[in-house]
C-alpha cells in the first residue's frame, strides 16, 4: 500500500511540474516580428499558428481558426521561403489576420521546444503561452475560447 501511495505522489508531482513548465513558457520573437506586432496594436491575447506555408491543409486549419475564433487576432507564421505562394494561399482564404514569414527559421529555432510539439499557440500581450494545441478541431476552439475570458 505504501508503494502505491508513493507512486501516486510521484505521478502527481510530475503532472504538476509539467503543467507549470507549459504555463510559464514565453515565446521568443525575432526583433522584426516584435516591431511588426507593435505596429498592429495587438495589445491583447493573440493566436499564433505556425505552419509550413506550402500545403493547402495548413490553410484549411488557418481558415478554421479564423472562422471559429473571430474575436481573437490571429498571426500566421509561415516557414516557407516562397512568400508569393504563401500570400496567394492567404488571399484565397481571405485571411484577415497578420502574416509573418519565418523563412530564416529564427522563430522556429528560438521556440523549438514548443513548436516541435505544438503549432497552435494562444499567447498574451507579453507572449506568455496560455494554451497550445497540435491539431485543430472543435474541442480546440472551445478550449481556446475558455482561455480568452
Amino acid at each position: 500500500m505504501k508503494k502505491i501511495i508513493f507512486f501516486l505522489q510521484i505521478l502527481f508531482f510530475l503532472v504538476i511540474c509539467c503543467d507549470r513548465q507549459t504555463q510559464h513558457y514565453k515565446l521568443i520573437l525575432p526583433d522584426h516580428f516584435k516591431f511588426i506586432l507593435k505596429q498592429t496594436d495587438t495589445n491583447k491575447k493573440m493566436l499564433i499558428y505556425y505552419h509550413s506555408g506550402e500545403c493547402s491543409f495548413c490553410f484549411g486549419i488557418l481558415n478554421g481558426l479564423s472562422l471559429g475564433i473571430p474575436e481573437v487576432p490571429i498571426v500566421s507564421i509561415s516557414a516557407s521561403r516562397d512568400s508569393v505562394l504563401t500570400e496567394f494561399y492567404h488571399d484565397n482564404i481571405q485571411f484577415r489576420g497578420l502574416l509573418l514569414h519565418d523563412s530564416d527559421s529564427l522563430f522556429y529555432k528560438s521556440n523549438h521546444s514548443i513548436l516541435s510539439k505544438k503549432r497552435i499557440i494562444l499567447v498574451d500581450s507579453n507572449y506568455s503561452v496560455l494554451f497550445t494545441a497540435k491539431e485543430f478541431d472543435n474541442d480546440v476552439v472551445e478550449l481556446i475560447k475558455k482561455h480568452l475570458y
